[in-house]
């Protein structure tokens, strides 16, 4: 009797042992893809916010109308992704930006998750005619 109770025993003590292996390591995998997905939506938002305020800059004159300007606006903040592409477009009437940024997962077991390269792009026109100027043009 007493020998089937040691055994009861010690199986008890390994299977907590055995199922943490196989638990543990799912969990920090969930942890890290939800830590990088909330990065990664950080980042498509700075891209979203600081091309907008550098097109408006642009636009009002208190920014340089060139690629470099731009680059330099956009870039600032961002956590994960690197900028790939980076283009201004000036017309007689409007600035129009866009950006193509990447970030890459390295993580072979995640790969099967999430894609091996994730893309942001980001395009916008703002107009350089200014309100008052469209009311003038209208008397």
């Amino acid at each position: 009797m007493r020998i089937g109770q040691e055994k009861e025993k010690f199986w008890c003590q390994g299977s907590f042992t055995v199922e943490a292996s196989f638990v543990v390591p799912i969990l920090l995998g969930i942890l890290f893809v939800i830590l990088y997905l909330l990065f990664l939506f950080h980042d498509r938002v700075v891209i979203k916010e600081n091309g907008c305020e550098a097109l408006y800059s642009m636009v009002e004159g208190t920014l340089p109308k060139n690629r470099d300007s731009m680059k330099e606006k956009v870039q600032d903040g961002l956590w994960l992704v690197q900028l790939k592409k980076v283009k201004v477009s000036k017309k007689h009437n409007a600035v129009k930006g866009t950006v193509v940024a990447q970030a890459k997962w390295d993580i072979p077991v995640m790969t099967f998750f999430l894609n091996e390269l994730q893309e942001i792009s980001w395009s916008q026109e703002v107009s350089c005619v200014h309100p008052e100027e469209v009311m003038k043009w209208r008397k």
